[in-house]
């Protein structure tokens, strides 16, 4: 055990080193497109970016650039960045190393050489192949907030198998820790959020005897804690602060800013409460240690971490008073802070039950108010309403459940619904409740709109084409689109390959995944974002994109393998992994609603489901073992070492292609980008160039 835990430590920052030195030298040497003007400018003057905004971010990023000069600034961001996916794959393979001690040593058993070997070799395997993912690698090369947003996402993964390992006295502290480091992750990104499932189940199996059952609910339980997360720190803390603030302000004629002492002061009361009187008892508030196996002064600790990291928010107030170049919302008070937080700019879309993109203002129910807006004004000394904030409630006939096709106010997205659907066309009657006068086929829109116009001729906008879409169109669209076209096609780009670089929307066949075996590429079709024409004997110009990566399907083959033979070995330890994937997958899926059309492609937004699934890699290489083993075709030993030689063309496979694709070291496009902007400008311009 003592020279598996060497080579442990070797071989893991072996991985450090191949890692960083990977996207050390692939990385863009200065800025890179979309948000990352944004960032690099709000880190170089810690200024404020768009809501909700990541201060820890700006702060660690503004560290980095002390150290290199002006001109070099924007490098030292993207070396950050690819510092923290380098120790991405240090953690993963130091996760992967557990798990599988885990899943294939039995407690108090002696880990002979040979599973050493299998163990150790099939974790750098698939180590290397987490290095090499397609959307991992991307965001390691520029400075945007996933890559620190995962780099905390990976250590909570490691913090809580440590723990699960732990068996000292002293065990809890990583569970603290973990609440630590989910707090300050808050101030990048709430990625980290997404682990606490895992992390639940891994808490169940270390304390309770395992079952389906207390799986189902350890999971439930970790959701609901993600949302009491979310609830009553990220928003309800600031929501109290603003309250208290608008109380001490417009009620008793204090200064601006002493309700949020007064706000600040209220939870640490409660936490210094807590902490001290759960210190004091087993069995306290209704929480009984040897019923949870954990203590409630653990509990509280963490929850206590998590806003002592939250507090990086203090930053974005303090900054927005000075008023930066770059401040967004100018959140300068707790009112405007809440609003920041909360993201009420963007407006959201309904999960459970909600109109789609078919519903008009003229199927309004009512619009019902549901808050005010206050400004700060200098002068009186107060905050004054500023107006009203609204929900709009629909007529009954328009709501859905699990609504996925937009949302009434997305009037730009219809031609992409229409593309995605191919609904049939109503003609509606808005005097008789919307009742459908005639149907016209799919392919028959112009003539829907034709005859709408005539029969509105008395009665001007009488008349209109409204699709016919059913709940079956809306979970068509669900698995089609948001599951088919939006996550696996991009989890075969990093396991497949992939045809090109260009953005794919419905109305293009590129930016697919293609494996690169023609007949299985035929076989699937455009099934799920796989391209729709044939691959071979394409022009030139298209086949030389850095993007045309074919990896065979031996990483995705490889995965597989180890998915179902880790399902079989050990169940549970398998649902380790998949709740991990499922969370920061699928789950997310459901969550973010995508519509038809993004502005980018937005794999990098289920890079962790991908890093996930790549656990299974190193499985799938332990399986190969076992299987040459048990067939007796060579010794244990032999079996360790041609699995591991045969599995290590997937990262080679990955890292080969995938290179010249993803090295930026050349590039400079955005700075040519904004020099032709400002020299299209006259003398001594305003500008304001950020993406």
């Amino acid at each position: 055990m003592d020279k598996f835990k060497f080579y442990n430590k070797v071989l893991g920052w072996t991985i450090f080193a191949i890692a960083l030195a990977t996207y050390t030298l692939t990385m863009e040497p200065t800025g890179s497109l979309w948000d990352c003007g944004e960032f690099l400018s709000g880190a170089n003057k810690l200024q404020v970016v768009h809501p909700p905004g990541a201060p820890l971010f700006l702060m660690v990023g503004r560290l980095f650039m002390m150290f290199a000069s002006p001109e070099n600034a924007a490098m030292m961001v993207n070396f950050m960045s690819a510092l923290c996916t380098a120790f991405c794959s240090l953690f993963f393979f130091w996760s992967l190393t557990i798990l599988m001690r885990n899943a294939v040593v039995k407690e108090n058993e002696e880990m002979d050489t040979e599973r050493s070997i299998a163990i150790l070799g099939s974790a750098f395997v698939a180590a290397l192949g987490a290095t090499f993912l397609d959307s991992m690698w991307f965001s390691a090369v520029e400075g945007e907030v996933y890559a620190l947003s995962v780099f905390f996402m990976t250590i909570n993964i490691w913090a809580g198998l440590k723990w699960f390992e732990d068996r000292s006295e002293t065990a809890d502290r990583w569970l603290i820790f973990i609440g630590l480091s989910t707090g300050l992750s808050i101030g990048v990104h709430l990625l980290s959020l997404l682990v606490f499932p895992m992390i639940g189940i891994v808490y169940y199996f270390k304390n309770f005897k395992p079952s389906w059952k207390g799986v189902f609910i350890a999971f439930t339980a970790s959701v609901i804690g993600i949302f009491a997360i979310m609830k009553f720190i990220i928003y309800g803390i600031p929501q109290l602060m603003a309250s208290t603030e608008l109380m001490m302000v417009n009620s008793f004629g204090m200064p601006f800013n002493s309700g949020v002492l007064v706000g600040g002061l209220i939870v640490t009361g409660i936490f210094g409460y807590l902490i001290f009187a759960s210190n004091k008892n087993r069995s306290f508030l209704g929480w009984n240690e040897n019923k949870f196996k954990i203590s409630l002064n653990t509990v509280v600790l963490a929850f206590a971490m998590i806003v002592i990291g939250f507090s990086s928010y203090i930053m974005v107030p303090i900054r927005a008073t000075a008023q930066p170049a770059i401040n967004m919302n100018a959140p300068g008070d707790m009112m405007s802070m809440n609003s920041y937080i909360n993201r009420e700019q963007y407006g959201d879309r309904p999960l459970v039950k909600g109109p789609g993109y078919t519903a008009t203002q003229y199927e309004l129910e009512e619009v019902k108010k549901k808050g005010k807006i206050y400004k700060k004004n200098e002068k009186t000394g107060r905050y004054e309403e500023a107006g009203d904030k609204y929900d709009y409630v629909f007529k009954e006939s328009e709501n859905m459940l699990f609504p996925r096709m937009g949302f009434w106010m997305e009037e730009r997205y219809k031609q992409a619904f229409r593309a995605w659907l191919h609904p049939d066309y109503g003609i509606a009657d808005r005097a008789a409740d919307n009742q459908i006068v005639k149907y016209f086929d799919a392919n028959q829109y112009q003539a829907a709109e034709q005859y709408a116009q005539e029969l509105s001729k008395e009665t001007p906008g009488r008349y209109f084409v409204k699709d016919d879409v059913s709940m079956k169109d809306n979970l068509r669209f669900f698995f089609q689109y948001q599951i088919g076209f939006m996550y696996f096609r991009y989890l075969m780009w990093n396991f497949a390959g992939r045809t090109d670089d260009p953005q794919g929307i419905y109305a293009n066949d590129e930016g697919r995944w293609q494996s690169g075996i023609p007949f299985i590429d035929e076989l699937v079709g455009s099934t799920w974002g796989n391209a729709n024409r044939n691959q071979e004997g394409k022009p030139a110009y298209l086949t030389a994109n850095r993007a045309n990566n074919k990896f065979y399907l031996i990483p995705f083959i490889l995965c597989v393998i180890g998915f179902v033979w880790h399902f079989k070995k050990n169940p549970f330890n398998f649902s380790i992994i998949l709740i991990l994937f499922f969370t920061t997958g699928l789950m997310q899926v459901v969550f973010h609603n995508q519509p038809p059309i993004e502005p980018r492609e937005r794999d990098y937004v289920y890079a962790p489901s991908f890093w996930a699934f790549a656990f299974w890699l190193g499985f799938g290489c332990y399986a190969i073992y076992e299987f040459l083993k048990n067939k007796k075709f060579l010794s244990g030993s032999m079996s360790a070492m041609v699995a591991i030689l045969l599995s290590l063309s997937a990262p080679i496979l990955m890292g080969s292609q995938g290179w010249d694709d993803h090295d930026r070291s050349d590039r400079y496009t955005t700075v040519a980008f904004a020099k032709n902007m400002l020299m299209s400008c006259d003398q001594n311009a305003n500008s304001f160039h950020l993406w």
